[in-house]
């Protein structure tokens, strides 16, 4: 009677250990891959080299596993602790993983590097201070995790199914299957390494270790054309110095998730931009009141205001406004709030410059905190007035993960959207009642952008750098911020979040004005900054200088499927077409009568106008 009471038991720990394994490892790798699927678009192909690469894992820490239990006795107690952390933490980083992996996806599009996951990692604190997570939560989840791992040491034994088949094992045929497991891991990415395993190229962990065998800018796909690369070449080693130009300084300013239409210069009703306001009645001030991003996220929002190229002529090396004006004589500084070291070759991107500092190259503040923007103008030497110079600053005050100075704010009530869990196509709000205090965050944000770019400007020009100077305000991409329902950016094609600023400003100097444009873009930030130094700029920049007079064109984007163009004359209204490649849909909008997309006019647009937007778009398509 014992005897079968004691097999039942046995059994009954062995069916329990078999489906906790199978839970830790299976379903929420499967959870994971559902949301990688449904809500950001990976191709469901994926799914089976991730679990060959999990299943992979989940073989050497058994391994482990089984050979602590045979050969760890000598550990004594330590074989326990060892047992429990060998049973739960490669789960709990692989857990942790598949977080950090969906709220990159969820802030910026992308899967995470693991460089950038390092930097978050250690920053955790931050982080979690900055969604604004109830200390308390964070206690309650360590105590819980705690007593856990004190549970587990005292239930392991009958848990650890790799303890039961230890004991069953011979011991040549237990090195010999821990071998395999180690060697099947490892294996993979030894193979990857040397090039020789050709994964999928969205396996999200193939990717976050091996960002170099993904695409570049992983939500486009970018394949450059070998011709685009080999006229960039051409044009790179060609480009020479004007003998005679206007050496004045250069500040571009860029503001990360800056919406235009959030800026009370802009006219918005909530005073955000004050000093930026009154710093416009002191020096001369031109506003472009139509200018758009070429995409709804960073990287390629920045490289085109670098290069002045839309995303399908974006090459892989390109000539930049900071190679330019160095081949000027200029000193290009970059200082950047953010991390551009390690977010998917930006730093690369720029191109030689004379210093650099962002988020990862300091450690006395959160990376995202702009005030280590002021801490590196205060190192600044005095201008002597020699050489020229270049600054780019980049301010992560309107971002969802940058750090709000005061908890408050002038707005009230505010929330940090980027809280909120991310649905399919973007975060939605909870409720009606929050959508207004996401707006206010918001707004906090740009008002705080506004104080650190009047207080940046005042350094600056406290060390004589603005005697003659042109400041240009900028952003990589807008932000939605309830509009179709949605928070945040990077998912659609919508005119909140291509709806961005460009000022120029004007420092010891006056010009003439902007010619008559209906509608500017990212990719004239650097043609109007160069026209304001008499230089003439590469051949293969497609922007426009807007102190010339305006003409008809194209203007591209594209946001993964969703890509298309505004069809701008001197005469007519400003039209938007777009094609979903994925869904197969068209949209038209007149932005002119129809700022908000309300009513798609596919159906009223002449055919021929039709098909020749159509050739536009799909020659100039980038996706996978």
């Amino acid at each position: 009677m014992i005897s079968y009471f004691s097999l039942g038991c046995a059994l009954l720990r062995s069916r329990l250990a078999i489906s906790v394994e199978v839970f830790l490892w299976v379903l929420v790798p499967a959870g994971f891959l559902y949301k990688y699927v449904s809500t950001f678009g990976a191709d469901c192909a994926v799914v089976v080299p991730h679990f060959l690469l999990v299943f992979s894992l989940w073989l050497a820490f058994f391994s482990f596993r089984m050979l602590n239990w045979r050969l760890g006795s000598w550990l004594g107690r330590g074989q326990r602790f060892l047992g429990v952390g060998l049973f739960v933490l490669p789960f709990l980083m692989l857990f942790a993983w598949y977080v950090l992996v969906l709220v990159g996806l969820a802030s910026w599009g992308r899967v995470p590097t693991w460089p950038l996951l390092q930097v978050y990692l250690f920053q955790g604190f931050y982080l979690i201070g900055v969604l604004g997570v109830s200390t308390w939560a964070l206690l309650l989840v360590l105590s819980g995790a705690i007593f856990l791992f004190g549970w587990g040491c005292r239930k392991i034994l009958s848990l650890d199914s790799a303890r039961l088949a230890s004991a069953k094992l011979t011991l040549p045929g237990l090195i010999a299957i821990s071998l395999l497991g180690v060697a099947g891991a490892g294996g993979h990415f030894a193979l990857k390494a040397l090039g020789l395993d050709d994964f999928h190229p969205q396996e999200p962990i193939v990717v976050s270790f091996f960002p170099n065998s993904a695409p570049k800018l992983q939500t486009h796909a970018v394949s450059v054309p070998p011709l685009v690369d080999a006229i960039e070449r051409e044009a790179f080693n060609a480009y020479g110095p004007k003998k005679s130009f206007n050496p004045r300084n250069v500040v571009l300013i860029v503001g990360d998730a800056l919406r235009a239409d959030h800026m009370g210069m802009y006219g918005y009703s909530q005073p955000t931009t004050p000093l930026l306001k009154a710093a416009a009645v002191l020096h001369q001030t031109l506003m472009a009141s139509n200018t758009r991003s070429i995409c709804a996220e960073s990287s390629c929002g920045l490289m085109a205001i670098a290069s002045s190229r839309p995303l399908h002529l974006l090459p892989n090396k390109p000539l930049t406004l900071h190679e330019v004006l160095r081949r000027h004589g200029y000193k290009v500084h970059l200082i950047l709030s953010g991390d551009h070291t390690n977010f998917y070759g930006l730093k690369e991107a720029y191109g030689e410059v004379d210093s650099y500092s962002d988020g990862t190259t300091q450690a006395a503040r959160y990376i995202n905190d702009d005030l280590l923007i002021m801490d590196r103008i205060d190192e600044l030497p005095q201008y002597s007035g020699g050489a020229p110079v270049m600054f780019q600053f980049h301010f992560m005050s309107a971002h969802g993960l940058g750090l709000k100075q005061e908890q408050g704010g002038l707005f009230l009530p505010s929330v940090n959207y980027y809280r909120w869990s991310m649905g399919k196509n973007g975060r939605k709000s909870p409720s009606l009642e929050d959508m207004p205090k996401a707006v206010n965050y918001y707004d906090n944000g740009v008002l705080q952008f506004d104080l650190f770019v009047n207080r940046a400007l005042e350094r600056l020009e406290a060390k004589g750098y603005l005697d003659n100077a042109v400041v240009v305000i900028v952003a990589d991409h807008g932000e939605m911020l309830g509009e179709k329902d949605f928070f945040g950016h990077q998912f659609r094609v919508h005119e909140p979040v291509l709806n961005i600023p460009f000022i120029l400003q004007r420092r010891g100097y006056s010009g003439g004005g902007f010619g008559d444009w209906k509608l500017t873009s990212q990719i004239d930030v650097s043609p109007t900054i160069l026209h304001e130094l008499d230089i003439d700029p590469p051949s293969v920049w497609k922007g426009e200088a807007l102190q010339l007079p305006a003409r008809s064109r194209f203007l591209h984007f594209q946001q993964a499927p969703m890509v298309g163009l505004y069809s701008i004359s001197t005469e007519n209204s400003i039209l938007k077409y777009w094609k979903d490649l994925e869904q197969g849909g068209e949209f038209v909008f007149d932005l002119s009568e129809d700022p908000s997309e309300s009513s798609n006019i596919v159906d009223m647009v002449d055919l021929e106008v039709m098909q020749e937007w159509r050739r536009e778009v799909m020659s100039s398509a980038l996706f996978k």
